[in-house]
């Protein structure tokens, strides 16, 4: 019908890019950088703490694997809670909490002591991932979607990049304790930045408003809608189509409902593989490259160079997703990342050029894989479900990478 009535979806995917969206990524952006930054910290700082401490390198295995474990339960809880309250709240608690527990490591006695703190800061870390993901996905118009949520996503391995390289002279310099207190700062510095300037997720805060009929959430949904709209919109909670097609349900009842069982399995497996990997290497690479020869900086080089070519692979795998489409781009990618991997299990002892090039391929294919896996769950599930949905796509995938380091 000529006069129907848009959606805020389809009202989003027809407007330009405005500076509020451009907020939304940029703010989720450095988010997602500090999370990887103190996601990788401990692998970092493992080989210095292992001599001054004189503990055998292998009993970092259940240190890795604890905050990750940390990070699966993050995950699971949040989904609920986000889809309930909002997104804003949940990313704000989340980096106050692995600000918190990062800045305590630097205090760490024993490896008993980093197994709670990492722990600690790891449901933190998990629950503001599927947030962050969220928001920018809800944010973004379904041209640019893949790309947007790319490009924030890609600040996990930017934060992991910038870590290995500042650790490197840090760990020289100052100790392994010195990457501890600068990773715990930094959160709760951009606590203050979040709670001023990020603005709670327009779709949320209309999906509510459709639901309670109360004109107060109206007017909050309005407010942030005529943001999207630009200077002199003139718009009103009635000009939108509010029909709710999606099942009036929130948590995994939700995600599951409306035919997304069986998609819902397949991203799971496609999470889980791809994290077993990724996560095992970059838990373990500085420790078993150093092992292999390498000087303790190169080794941290090498890995933080993984970490570059994650960036590289999640912004130019999506331009192809949103080329050619998302399910074929990831399938072949992970025929390649397969081959890579293997060509580097059989180079580990080889030449640091040589170690460099390949983790940066291997980084593109797995690291940018997985950004692009985290683009389309966010695509794949409706308003009311998505943190639960990316939330329980995240859960699986934590569950390999908690897998891949003990491995």
């Amino acid at each position: 019908m000529p006069n129907a009535k848009p959606t805020l979806n389809s009202f989003i995917d027809d407007q330009p890019v405005t500076p509020v969206q451009v907020i939304v990524a940029a703010l989720c952006g450095v988010v997602a950088i500090v999370d990887g930054f103190d996601v990788q910290a401990i692998a970092f700082a493992a080989p210095s703490i292992a001599e001054e401490w004189d503990v055998p390198r292998t009993s970092f295995g259940p240190v890795f694997a604890i905050g990750l474990f940390g990070m699966l339960v993050g995950a699971l809880v949040q989904g609920p809670v986000s889809d309930r309250y909002g997104r804003k709240p949940v990313i704000i608690g989340s980096v106050a909490a692995f600000g918190v527990f990062t800045l305590l490591t630097a205090w760490a006695q024993s490896i008993e002591q980093l197994v709670v703190l990492r722990f600690l800061a790891g449901l933190g870390m998990g629950a503001a991932v599927p947030n962050f993901i969220g928001l920018t996905s809800e944010y973004a118009p379904k041209r640019l979607k893949s790309r947007m949520v790319a490009m924030m996503n890609a600040g996990f391995p930017a934060g992991g990049f910038l870590g290995g390289m500042v650790s490197a002279q840090l760990i020289a310099s100052e100790g392994w304790r010195s990457i501890f207190i600068l990773g715990g700062v930094l959160p709760l510095l951009l606590v203050v930045i979040l709670v001023l300037f990020l603005p709670e997720s327009a779709l949320f805060k209309a999906d509510r408003a459709a639901r309670t009929k109360a004109p107060a959430d109206a007017e909050k949904a309005m407010a942030l809608i005529r943001r999207l709209a630009g200077r002199g919109a003139e718009l009103s909670f009635e000009a939108f189509d509010w029909s709710r097609p999606e099942e009036d349900r929130v948590g995994l009842s939700g995600v599951l409902a409306s035919g997304r069982l069986a998609g819902s399995l397949l991203l799971w497996a496609a999470f889980f593989c791809s994290l077993i990997l990724f996560y095992g290497l970059v838990s373990w690479l500085p420790t078993i490259l150093s092992g292999a020869g390498l000087s303790q900086e190169n080794a941290i080089i090498v890995a933080a160079i993984l970490n570059l070519g994650a960036i590289a692979g999640g912004i130019g795998l999506a331009w192809l997703a949103d080329r050619f489409g998302p399910v074929g781009t990831i399938a072949s990618n992970y025929v390649f990342a397969a081959v890579v991997c293997i060509v580097f299990g059989f180079s580990v002892g080889q030449a640091l050029p040589v170690l460099l090039v390949l983790s940066a391929v291997l980084g593109f294919r797995f690291g940018g894989g997985q950004i692009i896996l985290n683009a389309f769950a966010s695509a794949y599930y409706p308003t009311p479900v998505r943190s639960s949905g990316v939330g329980a796509a995240m859960v699986a995938g934590r569950a390999g990478s908690l897998t891949g380091p003990l491995l």
